[in-house]
């Protein structure tokens, strides 16, 4: 029954993220001169929605993640980034480069906004 129903409907997507998603419309990231909406992000990636670029799953590439803080407002922090998914609607990645610095200030943003998202 489990699998006609997997047919029908196709099968659950699994969370794969371990870091908590956070949604903050006012980020954006800028790939090859081409800037791009986070739909969501976390201190290990980030999801774009809409991607029409060319960037295929495994790719890695350079960005500017676009980090809205409410002390500094817009902040843009130089990442280097691997594809995990390519979907119709957008494209997930990981971080896989980034200063202390930047990973500083992504943690220290992230606990601020998901205490903000909580409550």
């Amino acid at each position: 029954m489990s699998s006609l129903v997997q047919r029908l409907f196709g099968a659950a997507r699994r969370d794969r993220r371990k870091a908590a998603r956070i949604r903050n419309l006012l980020n954006k990231v800028e790939i090859d001169r081409h800037v791009f909406q986070v739909i969501d992000w976390s201190c290990d990636g980030f999801m774009i929605r809409p991607y029409d670029g060319t960037l295929a799953k495994e790719q890695r590439f350079y960005a500017r993640f676009w980090l809205h803080t409410e002390r500094k407002g817009r902040v843009d922090l130089p990442v280097r980034c691997r594809v995990v998914r390519v979907e119709r609607e957008g494209l997930a990645a990981q971080f896989i480069e980034i200063s202390a610095q930047c990973r500083d200030m992504l943690e220290r943003e992230s606990t601020r906004q998901l205490k903000y998202q909580e409550s």
